[in-house]
């Protein structure tokens, strides 16, 4: 690594060195046997340069050429890409707990032990495919810049799933993560197994404006459009509608919205973005007030705007951050709980549907919040109380619309999806 900052810091331009590696094991059981038991290693380094006012970049898997990494991240420079920011001096990083060196000692035998444990569970009380699975992943990352910032951490993450799935691809799931354990208690697994043993009859609803809970894994369709309405770079571009809204109330009171990279609560936890900026609690909605926009280094310079620590190398899609520039990302979403439990939402519900899985979440015009969403699985509920599956159902809208249609939010937060809580809306759109 010495000689890779040598070589950089000898082309006179500012630079930044982003190195990461990882570990994955994975166990998982598919229809209730052993599908695949793997391990996987994983490294890497990008160099980002700003010379004379352009922006070069460049990455390799394996750091044996030190030089050449330099050279062609030189040669990008040629494509012209302007470049407005100065990397960050940061002298330290608030200690969070993002590691825990027991997640290493976890072996495959361990997740398939608990594997088998939730499949058998699960066997005992549903009659679809049993899906298991488990994985322990740790990571360690370095950023090292041309300002004086030399930064290190280390993440741990364990998770688990328990799935049942009928022959027509429903998935009721539940799932668990923490640093180095997760276990998923045998009454969700029953509660998931009920779930799916209710959802064998099939309803079909009316059409028309009903009420609808969105459970934690159904509601990245709604934190896409909000991460999208209040990323900078689409503010630049000109293709968010919050443009000139800061300050204003345009959601339901009973809504707050934050981006918390601080809270360790959460497997995922961290104290700067991957330019070396520190996090911070950010609300992007709070109480129903849009409080502003987020930004990299990059599009903070080009628009002005401080940099508010949500440059990643991360996408909508997903991705090797190794072969990633950074760009505005919130990573740490979620809504804020509120008090209600699951049955307390249905009977406040009363006849709608429930959504816990959606197909198309990423079709229909994104910047602008646009959704229409099948429900996958989705159930349908009479008198407070679950009675089938909702067939051939879809729901639509808009989400500067739905987030004002906020009934009320339950007190369940999932730390696997997000730390996020179940939704209750009014008058949403369904079709059948």
């Amino acid at each position: 690594m010495q000689k890779l900052i040598d070589c950089a810091a000898a082309t006179g331009a500012q630079f930044e060195i982003y190195s990461c590696s990882s570990e994955k094991k994975t166990v998982s059981i598919e229809n209730s046997e052993l599908k695949e038991a793997e391990c996987s290693l994983a490294s890497g380094v990008s160099l980002r340069l700003v010379k004379d006012g352009l922006y070069g970049f460049a990455y390799t898997k394996n750091l044996g050429d030190p030089a050449g990494l330099v050279n062609n991240a030189l040669a990008s420079l040629k494509a012209g890409v302007e470049a407005k920011f100065t990397f960050p001096k940061t002298g330290g990083m608030k200690q969070l707990r993002t590691y825990s060196e027991n997640a290493e000692a976890i072996t495959s035998t361990d997740l398939l032990q608990e594997a088998s444990r939730m499949r058998d569970i699960l066997a005992k009380r549903a009659k679809g495919q049993i899906n298991t699975g488990m994985a322990a992943a740790t990571g360690a990352f370095r950023i090292f810049n041309s300002s004086g910032t030399d930064l290190a951490w280390k993440e741990s993450q364990v998770t688990a799933f328990g799935s049942v799935i009928s022959a027509g691809g429903d998935n009721y799931t539940e799932a668990d993560c923490g640093l180095d354990r997760a276990s998923i208690p045998e009454e969700r697994l029953e509660a998931a197994a009920e779930l799916f043993e209710v959802g064998r009859r099939e309803v079909r609803p009316k059409a028309g404006k009903h009420k609808v809970l969105f459970m934690p894994e159904a509601l990245y369709t709604l934190l896409w459009r909000v991460q999208s309405g209040a990323n900078g770079q689409n503010l630049y571009q000109k293709t968010t509608p919050l443009a000139g809204k800061e300050g204003q109330k345009l959601f339901s009171e009973i809504l707050t919205v934050r981006n918390n990279p601080l809270n360790d609560a959460v497997p995922g936890a961290r104290a700067v973005d991957d330019e070396g900026t520190p996090c911070a609690d950010f609300p992007v909605i709070e109480k129903g007030v849009f409080r502003g926009f987020y930004y990299d280094l990059n599009y903070a310079a080009k628009t002005g705007a401080r940099p508010t620590g949500h440059g990643f190398r991360r996408a909508m899609w997903g991705g090797d951050t190794v072969v990633m520039r950074p760009l505005p990302y919130l990573g740490h979403l979620y809504f804020d709980k509120g008090e209600k439990t699951f049955a307390e939402l249905l009977r406040e519900m009363g006849t709608g549907l429930v959504v816990f899985g959606a197909l198309g979440a990423h079709s229909g015009n994104i910047p602008n919040g646009d959704f229409s969403i099948g429900l996958a699985p989705g159930l349908y509920v009479e008198n407070g109380a679950v009675v089938g599956k909702a067939k051939d159902t879809m729901v639509s809208g808009n989400i500067y619309d739905m987030m004002n249609r906020a009934i009320a939010a339950g007190c369940e937060a999932a730390p696997i999806y997000a730390n996020n809580p179940p939704l209750l809306f009014d008058g949403l759109d369904v079709a059948c």
